[in-house]
């Protein structure tokens, strides 16, 4: 039988695992390619019609260049570069030059090989023969004692506050069987503005959903089938974190009765609305009755579905497109969300670096105003005139989507019509840790919707600020 793996995670698929079935112990790597490993015999041939095309090319160049390494193929003209910016260049190189030798595009799996390739945490070696992995996390790899090229730093405490993230992460799978949280005939009611206040110091997905539920989860899995309690928990990461966004907006009223969300640049987030996770709309917004969502994304692939949930529908509507090309005349939304958003991986991204959130950042009007989807996209979602809010992965993305979605703003004449009322990590976070295969970036390991940016428009904050001077006034005239 053979093994397709065109739906792998980033974790699920990494040299710390079987190639084929995702074991991570009695691993043995590829002597061909080294860069894949198997845990049987009978992995590796149940694996091998997907992988032979990929590894023989691989495989040639390594006898023909006399390298135990992919990575070193081109080290004459790396020299000057050390660590972790000489292997961030080798993977670049790889990335442009095996298309050109398989006569085709890399598949998922194949990139994921080359990226988070073995290699030792301090000083960036390759040769897997000169590498020890982690004893604790087992997604890690030092060199041998006394062969570090960085012996000063040759010492893996250095990985040792990381190590416990790095052992989740080795569990992370995608066919997690999640746990019933909520009995959807009695659920409690709660202000979130107060609840967040009360659980503040401690706010996370296990706080937000142990306090609702009155159950406790494992909130440090060692096993696979441990991990499916984690990861119940975690499944809660993209309504759990539309609720803080859509409060910091002033959206979530207790006593709102209609709700009508677009969710743009859609991708596996539709599998994550379920009559649990939706549970939370109505535990926080208790009259809530009509709670319309569009996902709209070109990666979208469920079809629309609805939700009975504490018996109210939710209607779910997918649209396989990009969302300059959605209309719905029928009804303006209310709130606008895009989960890891990734705007900065297009054009306008990254120029210059960001010190902080809140530097004025240097705009560039010579630059050319490019036509890709993000750029249409923000067009239409600022088009709009409502609130809206976008995650990302890390602190140092979310920098670079705020330069990004600043630079559209300006283009079309409204960025000095909004301005933010929420900026910065996110308390409901996806728990479940993945590798950066940025090697240079600051953080070794990021987490979905880590990080948050809400904004809104000021015509509507002045709007709610007058509504509610004149609802003070005339309470003040009565007496109270």
């Amino acid at each position: 039988m053979d093994i397709k793996l065109s739906d792998r995670s980033q974790s699920e698929f990494n040299p710390y695992r079987c190639g084929a079935c995702g074991r991570t112990e009695q691993l043995k790597h590829c002597s061909s390619c080294r860069l894949i490993s198997f845990c049987t015999t009978k992995c590796q041939k149940m694996f091998w019609n997907q992988h032979k095309e990929f590894c023989r090319v691989i495989g040639k160049i390594l006898a023909t260049e006399k390298k135990n390494s992919i990575f070193k193929i081109k080290e004459e003209e790396l020299k000057d570069l050390t660590g972790a910016k000489k292997f961030m260049k080798a993977v670049t190189g790889l990335t442009r030059l095996l298309p050109q030798l398989l006569g085709r595009s890399l598949a998922f799996e194949e990139h994921l090989l080359i990226w988070s390739a073995k290699h030792c945490e301090v000083c960036y070696e390759t040769d897997i023969r000169k590498l020890m992995r982690c004893a604790g996390c087992k997604y890690a790899s030092f060199c041998n004692e006394g062969d570090c090229k960085e012996t000063s730093k040759n010492n893996p405490e250095i990985h040792s506050k990381l190590c416990p993230e790095y052992k989740l992460a080795l569990l992370v799978h995608r066919e997690s069987d999640f746990e019933t949280v909520f009995d959807t005939k009695k659920l409690p009611t709660k202000n979130f503005t107060e609840f967040y206040k009360e659980h503040q110091a401690n706010m996370n997905l296990f706080t937000l959903i142990e306090q609702l539920s009155g159950k406790k989860f494992n909130k440090s899995p060692s096993t696979r089938l441990e991990m499916d309690s984690f990861t119940t928990v975690c499944q809660f990461t993209f309504t759990a974190t539309l609720l803080n966004a859509l409060d910091g907006a002033k959206l979530l009223q207790p006593d709102r009765e209609s709700l009508n969300i677009h969710i743009v640049g859609a991708k596996q987030e539709e599998t994550y609305f379920t009559v649990d996770s939706c549970s939370l709309f109505y535990i926080f917004m208790p009259k809530l009755h009509s709670l319309k969502i569009t996902l709209i994304g070109p990666e979208i692939t469920l079809p629309s579905y609805t939700i009975e949930c504490f018996g109210r529908i939710v209607k779910l509507t997918t649209k396989k497109m990009f969302y300059e090309n959605f209309h719905d005349n029928a009804s303006k939304p209310d709130f606008i969300m895009c989960f890891n958003c990734g705007f900065s991986e297009e054009p306008w991204g990254v120029p210059f670096e960001i010190p902080g959130f809140m530097t004025q950042h240097i705009l560039m009007p010579h630059m050319q105003h490019p036509d890709t989807s993000w750029v249409r996209g923000l067009r239409k979602i600022l088009s709009h005139k409502v609130p809206f809010a976008f995650t990302s992965y890390t602190k140092s993305e979310l920098e670079d989507e705020m330069v990004f979605m600043r630079r559209v703003a300006e283009h079309v004449g409204v960025y000095d019509q909004l301005t933010g009322v929420q900026l910065g990590r996110n308390a409901f976070k996806d728990l479940r840790p993945m590798q950066n295969c940025d090697k240079t970036a600051e953080e070794k390991l990021f987490y979905g919707n880590c990080q948050m940016c809400v904004m809104n428009w000021k015509h509507i904050l002045r709007d709610e600020f007058s509504y509610f001077k004149h609802t003070f006034e005339r309470a003040m005239a009565k007496g109270f």
